[in-house]
Protein backbone atom coordinates (compact mmCIF):
# COMPACT_ATOMS: atom_id res chain seq x y z
CA UNK A 1 0.00 0.00 0.00
CA UNK A 2 2.84 2.13 0.45
CA UNK A 3 4.86 1.29 -2.47
CA UNK A 4 1.76 2.51 -4.90
CA UNK A 5 0.79 5.98 -2.91
CA UNK A 6 4.27 6.97 -3.53
CA UNK A 7 4.69 5.67 -7.32
CA UNK A 8 0.84 8.05 -7.55
CA UNK A 9 3.00 10.73 -6.03
CA UNK A 10 5.32 10.81 -8.67
CA UNK A 11 3.49 10.52 -11.32
CA UNK A 12 1.73 13.63 -10.26
CA UNK A 13 4.45 15.46 -9.56
CA UNK A 14 5.84 14.74 -12.55
CA UNK A 15 2.50 16.12 -14.95
CA UNK A 16 2.40 18.98 -12.96
CA UNK A 17 6.36 20.15 -14.08
CA UNK A 18 5.58 19.18 -17.43
CA UNK A 19 2.05 21.40 -17.82
CA UNK A 20 4.06 24.37 -16.08
CA UNK A 21 6.93 23.96 -18.75
CA UNK A 22 4.86 23.90 -21.27
CA UNK A 23 2.74 27.15 -20.62
CA UNK A 24 6.13 29.35 -20.20
CA UNK A 25 6.74 28.69 -23.58
CA UNK A 26 3.27 29.71 -24.35
CA UNK A 27 3.65 32.95 -22.87
CA UNK A 28 7.12 33.76 -24.41
CA UNK A 29 5.88 33.07 -27.69
CA UNK A 30 3.13 35.73 -27.05
CA UNK A 31 5.35 38.12 -25.48
CA UNK A 32 7.40 37.59 -28.67
CA UNK A 33 4.61 38.30 -31.08
CA UNK A 34 3.92 41.56 -28.98
CA UNK A 35 7.24 43.15 -29.40
CA UNK A 36 7.55 41.99 -33.03
CA UNK A 37 3.92 43.53 -33.68
CA UNK A 38 4.75 46.74 -32.06
CA UNK A 39 8.35 47.26 -33.94
CA UNK A 40 8.30 50.37 -35.68
CA UNK A 41 11.19 50.60 -38.39
CA UNK A 42 12.95 53.93 -37.29
CA UNK A 43 12.80 56.53 -39.87
CA UNK A 44 15.40 57.35 -42.77
CA UNK A 45 17.63 60.53 -41.71
CA UNK A 46 18.93 61.88 -44.75
CA UNK A 47 22.28 64.41 -44.70
CA UNK A 48 23.33 66.98 -47.55
CA UNK A 49 26.75 67.54 -48.02
CA UNK A 50 28.44 71.34 -48.86
CA UNK A 51 31.89 71.38 -50.16
CA UNK A 52 33.66 73.32 -47.81
CA UNK A 53 35.39 76.94 -49.91
CA UNK A 54 37.00 79.90 -48.28
CA UNK A 55 35.60 83.31 -48.57
CA UNK A 56 34.26 86.47 -46.61
CA UNK A 57 31.47 85.18 -43.67
CA UNK A 58 28.71 87.85 -44.72
CA UNK A 59 26.82 89.69 -41.42
CA UNK A 60 23.12 90.78 -41.86
CA UNK A 61 22.51 93.69 -39.37
CA UNK A 62 18.86 94.34 -39.03
CA UNK A 63 17.53 97.59 -37.68
CA UNK A 64 14.61 100.54 -37.37
CA UNK A 65 14.82 103.13 -39.27
CA UNK A 66 12.84 106.67 -40.02
CA UNK A 67 12.58 108.04 -43.86
CA UNK A 68 13.11 111.63 -43.96
CA UNK A 69 13.28 113.65 -47.32
CA UNK A 70 16.67 114.72 -48.21
CA UNK A 71 15.66 118.14 -48.94
CA UNK A 72 13.11 119.57 -46.44
CA UNK A 73 12.38 123.71 -46.32
CA UNK A 74 10.73 125.64 -44.13
CA UNK A 75 8.35 128.32 -45.48
CA UNK A 76 8.27 131.51 -42.84
CA UNK A 77 6.24 134.55 -42.71
CA UNK A 78 9.41 136.93 -43.81
CA UNK A 79 6.95 140.11 -43.23
CA UNK A 80 4.15 140.15 -40.71
CA UNK A 81 0.36 141.38 -41.92
CA UNK A 82 -2.78 139.89 -41.57
CA UNK A 83 -2.98 136.86 -43.85
CA UNK A 84 -5.26 137.67 -46.71
CA UNK A 85 -4.91 134.22 -48.95
CA UNK A 86 -3.71 130.43 -48.47
CA UNK A 87 -3.99 128.98 -52.47
CA UNK A 88 -2.44 125.49 -51.29
CA UNK A 89 -3.90 122.42 -48.80
CA UNK A 90 -1.26 119.78 -47.21
CA UNK A 91 -0.61 116.74 -49.27
CA UNK A 92 -0.72 119.31 -52.18
CA UNK A 93 2.95 118.61 -54.70
CA UNK A 94 4.02 122.74 -55.44
CA UNK A 95 6.68 124.02 -57.82
CA UNK A 96 9.19 125.79 -56.99
CA UNK A 97 8.36 129.61 -57.19
CA UNK A 98 4.40 128.80 -57.36
CA UNK A 99 2.86 131.31 -54.77
CA UNK A 100 1.38 129.39 -51.86
CA UNK A 101 -0.47 132.44 -50.50
CA UNK A 102 0.03 135.71 -49.17
CA UNK A 103 -0.59 138.43 -46.62
CA UNK A 104 -2.19 141.52 -46.77
CA UNK A 105 0.57 143.71 -49.13
CA UNK A 106 -1.47 147.69 -47.89
CA UNK A 107 1.39 148.87 -46.15
CA UNK A 108 4.12 147.44 -47.91
CA UNK A 109 3.21 148.94 -51.18
CA UNK A 110 2.81 152.17 -49.65
CA UNK A 111 6.40 152.24 -48.06
CA UNK A 112 7.78 150.78 -51.55
CA UNK A 113 6.04 154.05 -53.19
CA UNK A 114 7.55 156.30 -50.77
CA UNK A 115 11.30 154.57 -51.16
CA UNK A 116 10.85 155.04 -54.47
CA UNK A 117 9.79 159.00 -54.19
CA UNK A 118 12.77 159.13 -51.90
CA UNK A 119 15.07 157.64 -54.44
CA UNK A 120 14.09 159.79 -57.23
CA UNK A 121 14.58 163.14 -54.86
CA UNK A 122 17.92 161.87 -54.32
CA UNK A 123 19.10 160.87 -58.01
CA UNK A 124 17.94 165.42 -58.50
CA UNK A 125 20.10 165.87 -55.42
CA UNK A 126 22.76 163.93 -56.84
CA UNK A 127 22.76 165.38 -60.26
CA UNK A 128 22.58 169.46 -59.20
CA UNK A 129 25.79 168.37 -57.07
CA UNK A 130 27.46 166.78 -60.23
CA UNK A 131 26.50 169.94 -62.55
CA UNK A 132 28.47 171.68 -60.03
CA UNK A 133 31.58 169.75 -60.90
CA UNK A 134 30.99 169.93 -64.38
CA UNK A 135 29.21 166.52 -64.71
CA UNK A 136 25.98 165.33 -65.45
CA UNK A 137 24.90 162.38 -64.05
CA UNK A 138 24.87 160.23 -67.75
CA UNK A 139 28.50 160.67 -67.45
CA UNK A 140 28.81 158.90 -64.52
CA UNK A 141 31.81 156.72 -66.40
CA UNK A 142 34.18 160.30 -66.79
CA UNK A 143 33.31 161.69 -63.31
CA UNK A 144 36.56 160.88 -61.00
CA UNK A 145 35.62 157.97 -58.04
CA UNK A 146 36.26 160.15 -55.21
CA UNK A 147 33.89 163.08 -56.43
CA UNK A 148 31.13 160.54 -57.60
CA UNK A 149 31.43 159.12 -54.28
CA UNK A 150 31.18 161.94 -52.03
CA UNK A 151 28.16 163.22 -54.41
CA UNK A 152 26.07 160.60 -53.80
CA UNK A 153 26.76 160.32 -49.97
CA UNK A 154 25.78 164.50 -49.99
CA UNK A 155 22.81 163.70 -51.89
CA UNK A 156 21.74 160.74 -49.60
CA UNK A 157 21.33 158.61 -52.93
CA UNK A 158 23.61 155.40 -51.20
CA UNK A 159 20.41 155.50 -48.43
CA UNK A 160 17.70 155.94 -50.75
CA UNK A 161 18.81 153.32 -53.06
CA UNK A 162 19.57 150.25 -49.73
CA UNK A 163 15.68 151.86 -48.26
CA UNK A 164 14.19 151.04 -52.15
CA UNK A 165 15.85 147.80 -52.10
CA UNK A 166 14.35 146.65 -48.85
CA UNK A 167 11.08 148.26 -49.43
CA UNK A 168 10.78 146.22 -52.82
CA UNK A 169 12.06 142.91 -51.14
CA UNK A 170 9.24 143.17 -48.55
CA UNK A 171 6.73 144.40 -51.05
CA UNK A 172 7.49 141.12 -53.05
CA UNK A 173 7.81 138.97 -49.72
CA UNK A 174 4.05 139.97 -48.92
CA UNK A 175 3.14 137.27 -51.36
CA UNK A 176 4.38 133.87 -50.04
CA UNK A 177 6.09 131.72 -52.96
CA UNK A 178 7.43 127.89 -52.22
CA UNK A 179 11.44 127.81 -52.42
CA UNK A 180 11.98 124.52 -53.22
CA UNK A 181 9.52 121.43 -55.23
CA UNK A 182 7.78 118.90 -53.48
CA UNK A 183 5.10 118.32 -51.27
CA UNK A 184 3.37 120.82 -48.49
CA UNK A 185 2.91 119.39 -44.91
CA UNK A 186 2.55 121.28 -41.31
CA UNK A 187 0.51 123.74 -42.80
CA UNK A 188 -0.22 126.48 -40.49
CA UNK A 189 -1.47 129.13 -41.70
CA UNK A 190 -5.33 130.25 -41.96
CA UNK A 191 -6.84 132.73 -43.55
CA UNK A 192 -7.85 136.13 -41.69
CA UNK A 193 -5.33 135.74 -38.92
CA UNK A 194 -2.65 137.58 -37.96
CA UNK A 195 0.67 136.08 -39.32
CA UNK A 196 2.50 136.48 -36.17
CA UNK A 197 -0.17 133.79 -34.76
CA UNK A 198 2.08 131.02 -36.71
CA UNK A 199 5.57 129.56 -36.60
CA UNK A 200 6.21 129.51 -39.88
CA UNK A 201 3.47 129.22 -43.07
CA UNK A 202 4.22 125.52 -43.63
CA UNK A 203 6.33 122.90 -44.70
CA UNK A 204 7.85 121.50 -48.16
CA UNK A 205 9.34 118.35 -48.39
CA UNK A 206 11.55 117.08 -51.95
CA UNK A 207 10.41 113.45 -51.99
CA UNK A 208 12.32 112.88 -55.02
CA UNK A 209 15.19 112.07 -52.95
CA UNK A 210 15.08 109.80 -49.24
CA UNK A 211 17.21 109.83 -46.60
CA UNK A 212 16.86 106.92 -44.01
CA UNK A 213 18.28 107.81 -40.35
CA UNK A 214 18.55 104.42 -38.38
CA UNK A 215 20.85 103.20 -34.89
CA UNK A 216 23.09 101.17 -34.61
CA UNK A 217 24.96 99.55 -31.55
CA UNK A 218 28.57 100.11 -30.64
CA UNK A 219 29.30 96.70 -31.20
CA UNK A 220 27.62 96.41 -34.31
CA UNK A 221 29.64 99.56 -35.85
CA UNK A 222 32.74 97.66 -37.10
CA UNK A 223 30.34 96.49 -39.60
CA UNK A 224 29.30 99.46 -41.34
CA UNK A 225 30.96 102.05 -43.43
CA UNK A 226 30.44 105.03 -46.04
CA UNK A 227 29.63 103.66 -49.24
CA UNK A 228 28.61 100.40 -48.04
CA UNK A 229 24.70 99.39 -49.65
CA UNK A 230 21.99 99.18 -47.45
CA UNK A 231 18.62 97.15 -48.47
CA UNK A 232 15.29 98.81 -47.61
CA UNK A 233 11.68 97.64 -46.94
CA UNK A 234 9.48 100.23 -45.91
CA UNK A 235 6.26 98.94 -43.24
CA UNK A 236 4.28 100.83 -45.70
CA UNK A 237 4.89 98.75 -48.58
CA UNK A 238 5.01 95.39 -48.61
CA UNK A 239 6.90 93.35 -50.53
CA UNK A 240 8.66 96.18 -51.70
CA UNK A 241 12.30 96.66 -51.09
CA UNK A 242 14.66 99.46 -52.20
CA UNK A 243 19.11 99.79 -52.06
CA UNK A 244 21.06 103.01 -50.63
CA UNK A 245 23.94 103.44 -49.91
CA UNK A 246 25.79 104.86 -46.04
CA UNK A 247 26.36 108.67 -46.74
CA UNK A 248 27.46 109.22 -43.56
CA UNK A 249 27.96 107.85 -39.90
CA UNK A 250 27.30 109.84 -36.93
CA UNK A 251 30.19 108.59 -33.86
CA UNK A 252 28.06 110.48 -30.96
CA UNK A 253 26.87 107.48 -29.02
CA UNK A 254 22.74 108.24 -27.13
CA UNK A 255 20.72 106.59 -24.44
CA UNK A 256 19.62 104.20 -27.24
CA UNK A 257 23.35 102.84 -27.20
Amino acid sequence: MLTKSLVLLVITSAFYACSSSKGGEDAAADAADAARLSYVEPPETRVAVTPVERGAFELELVSNGQLEAQRKAVVPFVVQEQIKAVHVREGERVSAGQVLGSVEPFTYQKRLDEAQNKYQQSMIDLEDRLLGFGYRIQDSLKIPEDQLRMAKLRSGFNSAEISLEEARRNFETTSIKAPITGVVTNLEARVHNPSTAFQKFCDILDLSSMHLVFYLLETELAGVEQGQLVELRPFALQGEKFEGRVSSINPMVDEKG
